[in-house]
């Protein structure tokens, strides 16, 4: 789908900016939730280790890694659903200015497709969830990245929540293909890259 089909001449400079903003904060967010993940595998698997000297050293590693990765996503997250901050581009804010910057001929269209991902969505469970997360954000802020309140937040919750959003992104992005090569490239090249930081800092073997 081509976003010049659906939005006016006059504003495409505008939806772009906005759609690649939003865009880069999404996949700074999964890209941190990708590497949460990958630690987490690490932090079983050093759970199950005998080696208790090693296990105290590698815990110390673990948390530092945790909280400077959590500490960014609650904040990316927070970027992109209920910032209120006026110069902050939530999902929502994007929606409502594509209202204003669509073709009329294509409005129904637009109307159809974001209904669809509304009627699949659960919302009233996404927003507790940022609810919560954005509790942890409102803890972290007051604390420095040594000092950081223990990760009172699931993973899974925040895989949710970025899944939820994303599914709206995508349609207001007229599933934008360079987005989605981006996605792809997450589970390829940067799980490779992340990978190779971790067997350095907490190796396997």
């Amino acid at each position: 789908m081509d976003y010049k089909d659906y939005i006016k001449e006059e504003y495409c400079d505008a939806y772009v900016q906005e759609r690649d903003n939003l865009a880069d904060r999404l996949i700074e967010a999964k890209y941190n939730l990708l590497f949460l993940n990958m630690v987490y595998e690490r932090d079983v698997a050093y759970r199950n280790s005998n080696d208790r000297t090693e296990r105290f050293e590698i815990r110390v590693i673990l948390r530092r890694i945790y909280i400077t990765v959590a500490w960014e996503l609650v904040l990316q997250i927070k970027a992109f659903t209920d910032d209120n901050d006026k110069d902050c581009l939530t999902v929502n804010k994007f929606k409502n200015n594509i209202f204003k910057f669509i073709k009329d001929k294509k409005k129904q269209e637009y109307y159809n497709s974001l209904g669809a991902i509304r009627n699949e969505a659960d919302r009233n469970t996404c927003n507790k969830l940022v609810a919560h997360i954005s509790e942890y954000r409102n803890k972290i802020v007051g604390h420095n990245m040594l000092d950081s309140p223990k990760l009172t937040f699931d993973i899974r919750d925040a895989d949710f929540v970025i899944s939820q959003y994303e599914k709206v992104f995508n349609v207001l992005s007229f599933q934008n293909e360079r987005y989605a090569e981006r996605v792809a490239d997450l589970a390829d090249e940067k799980a490779r890259f992340i990978e190779k930081y971790l067997d350095a800092v907490l190796p396997l073997n």
